[in-house]
């Protein structure tokens, strides 16, 4: 029955993939749940989730997760001592927990695999494009470097979005070497106006 079905080590390392799984996924769907998200958390979040899953699908990680409170004593594999139903082995394949983290593996590896590749597909216009990104950076004071690390910080941004923009900016008579010195005057009165306020925008 059902419960000889979810007392087997297959389940319950599987029950041990998804604890990890799904907290990372939720991540993503949370950040669309929220009326006051900007595309800049969506960003934020879905990059963040690339990176965790990709590390997830790692064999020695995953291994280490679906081996969390399983033992093999006695000829028995244990859940954090429950003892799990094994089965009888079939012909030509070993029972062992070895047989079954393998199994398991694969098909975790498979899952988080096709959700990257998903987000991909979703999201890889986002994440790689340079224009977003470099308006990203220069509208977003959390990715600003502290002041003394500056180094021309943004400059580079900048000329991205003239570059993109060109056509438009020309027309309204738009010059690149004062834009870059307003903007050096800008990042001076945003940093002077921030170190007044007692909580940091999230933004």
């Amino acid at each position: 029955g059902i419960l000889q079905f979810v007392k087997t080590p297959k389940f319950a390392m599987f029950l041990n993939f998804l604890t990890t799984y799904l907290d990372l996924v939720s991540t993503v769907s949370k950040v669309f749940q929220d009326n006051d998200s900007t595309v800049e958390a969506v960003f934020r979040r879905v990059e963040n989730a690339v990176k965790s899953l990709t590390k997830l699908a790692n064999p020695g990680k995953l291994n280490r997760i679906l081996s969390d409170g399983l033992e093999e004593r006695d000829g028995s594999v244990l859940w954090k001592g429950t003892q799990l139903h094994t089965g009888r082995p079939q012909r030509g394949r070993a029972g062992n927990l070895a047989t079954y983290k393998e199994e398991v593996l694969q098909d975790c590896q498979r899952i988080c695999n096709s959700t990257l590749h998903h987000l991909g597909r979703r999201f890889d216009v986002i994440l790689s494009n340079s224009v977003f990104t470099s308006a990203r950076v220069l509208f977003q004071f959390s990715t600003w470097p502290e002041e003394d690390e500056d180094d021309d910080f943004g400059e580079d941004n900048i000329r991205t979005l003239y570059q993109h923009f060109q056509a438009v900016l020309d027309h309204k008579g738009f010059d690149i070497d004062s834009s870059i010195r307003e903007w050096e005057e800008l990042k001076s009165v945003c940093r002077a106006q921030l170190a007044t306020v007692q909580r940091q925008p999230a933004f």
